[in-house]
């Protein structure tokens, strides 16, 4: 992968890295409803969701959840990265995770 120094790509390339991202099989549904094909993501959490979803992340704050959409924003490098590290598989994976903890089935976290 190509590093750069700029804060943003040019639309091709973010274009691009964005198609490649949501073709990613636990990318292709909505990571909080299940709906085919999301077009939105939560920058803040890593996840893609669809269109109705993302506004229910809207009202919830920027502060909790920054939501951009993989059609019509801008988008950084950093923001970028931050989808390609995280994507609602890894979320999902997470959330299993969190959840054998609060429920008291591990006593610690595990790394993976």
């Amino acid at each position: 992968a190509v590093v750069s120094t700029q804060s943003t790509g040019t639309k091709d390339q973010i274009d691009q890295i964005l198609k490649k991202l949501r073709s990613l099989p636990g990318n292709k549904v909505c990571f909080d409803c299940n709906k085919l094909n999301p077009s939105w993501s939560s920058v803040t959490l890593g996840v893609f969701i669809c269109l109705d979803c993302s506004s229910k992340h809207r009202n919830l704050g920027v502060h909790l959840t920054f939501v951009r959409s993989t059609e019509l924003d801008k988008w950084s490098w950093i923001q970028l990265r931050t989808m390609q590290i995280g994507g609602n598989a890894a979320a999902e994976s997470r959330n299993k995770r969190c959840k054998l903890y609060m429920l008291g089935e591990r006593t610690t976290l595990p790394d993976k």
